[in-house]
């Protein structure tokens, strides 16, 4: 790299033009420039046939049936599914609303084990959804056995400290 006046070493301007020197802009020829002169374009270069000569067109050629699958010679493999080489669409297993009401109860019945009605009946709620729900999700296609197994142990820890309150109660006033 040189040395230059304006931009010290290697500002990378070197070798450039300053505008104004007869450049155009894109699309327009500079003053003076006349376009350049092409050789005629049915001049055929000595060695090859000109276009008129000899010269058949070749009709593109396409099949008149299609297949989805390839054509193979021999004996073929078993089709497994029907509709091509893909199996069945993979299906989402659902989760089981029961087992989701039961985890939602047993955890409230919990949460509001001090609410005199209310805990009792969220209780037996959370019981009899999550019993529900384990029903459920064990069947194929359905998930949400944890779900329901929570709100089963959530709804009887309740059921249990409130059967115990009762026995206190009833035999401290009895």
């Amino acid at each position: 790299m040189s040395d230059t006046a304006a931009g010290g070493q290697g500002s990378g301007t070197e070798g450039f033009a300053p505008p104004g020197d007869g450049y155009a802009p894109p699309g327009y020829a500079p003053p003076g420039y006349a376009p350049p002169r092409y050789a005629q374009q049915d001049a055929v270069p000595p060695g090859y046939a000109s276009p008129t000569q000899d010269m058949v067109p070749v009709q593109p050629t396409f099949p008149t049936s299609f297949s989805a699958a390839p054509q193979y010679f021999g004996p073929q493999p078993p089709q497994l599914y029907p509709g091509g080489y893909y199996g069945p669409p993979m299906l989402r297993p659902q989760t089981s609303g029961m087992a989701v009401a039961g985890m939602v109860t047993g955890i409230c019945s919990m949460l509001l084990f001090w609410a005199p009605l209310l805990a009792p009946v969220l209780a037996i709620m959370g019981l009899v959804f999550s019993g529900m729900g384990i029903s459920q999700s064990s069947r194929q296609g359905w998930t949400g056995t944890g779900m329901a197994i929570a709100g089963l142990v959530c709804s009887a820890i309740t059921a249990v400290i409130w059967v115990l309150l009762v026995i206190f109660v009833v035999a401290l006033f009895v």
